[in-house]
């Protein structure tokens, strides 16, 4: 598996993963540089971001653990930062309101959602779900809120972390409001509430975008990545 990045600084790297290795293969440099090993002990879930100017790898390794390793690239350097040794699933990092965070869920009896910072073992958030959740979910970034949307049959388990870093669950359950019908008489209606059809459009609306724009992106990434890889073969070849 390829998987294309753009630093900030422009430079262009491709992390491949074959077998357990995960190896980083800068592009853009004036000379043709081998791809450099990582870890030999990946497994699954590998999740990538950059922050303040590094990139930042979790996966999950072959002792079945979460590993987060940052990888400085003047030059390349590889260190470890944070080690779980919980079972957990989905590890996800993101960027959110300038704080690095790492999304999971833990499984006993229920789920539990939680919201960790690398860089603050004290900043820990959870949310206990009685209902069953998958194992999986998807996120999706406002202005002042990120989402997480668990899909479902029915009507979708979303929570939201807000810009003060609280984690909340959004609830999608009818209201019940008091009416008066054409004769006068009082009748219960049951309505859903408005703010909630229209968070779902937008949040819709979002993802469609954003599926989109990730479809068109990871084309070009793919392009690119295969462009480079024919050239290494090329080269190996050769010699």
């Amino acid at each position: 598996m390829y998987i294309y990045f753009q630093h900030s600084s422009k430079k262009e790297f491709v992390f491949h993963i074959k077998n357990n290795t995960l190896s980083i293969h800068p592009l853009n440099t004036s000379f043709f540089q081998s791809p450099i090993a990582i870890t030999n002990t990946y497994l699954s879930h590998i999740s990538l971001v950059e922050f303040r100017g590094q990139f930042f790898c979790s996966f999950i390794n072959t002792n079945g653990t979460l590993t987060i390793l940052t990888i400085s690239i003047h030059p390349i350097t590889v260190k470890s930062t944070y080690e779980s040794h919980l079972t957990l699933f989905s590890p996800c990092l993101t960027i959110f309101q300038n704080h690095l965070l790492l999304l999971y869920l833990t499984k006993e009896n229920t789920t539990t959602i939680h919201i960790t910072n690398p860089f603050e073992p004290d900043f820990h958030l959870q949310l206990e779900e009685t209902e069953p959740l998958p194992d999986f979910f998807t996120t999706c970034e406002s202005a002042k809120e990120l989402y997480l949307t668990f899909p479902s049959v029915h009507v979708p388990h979303i929570y939201k972390i807000t810009a003060t870093l609280t984690l909340e669950k959004i609830s999608f359950e009818n209201t019940v409001t008091n009416t008066h019908n054409i004769n006068g008489n009082n009748a219960n209606t049951s309505t859903i509430n408005q703010d909630r059809i229209l968070y779902l459009e937008e949040t819709i609306k979002r993802a469609s975008t954003q599926y989109n724009a990730l479809m068109e992106t990871a084309q070009k990434y793919r392009a690119e990545a295969q462009k480079w890889h024919n050239l290494y073969i090329s080269s190996i070849s050769q010699k």
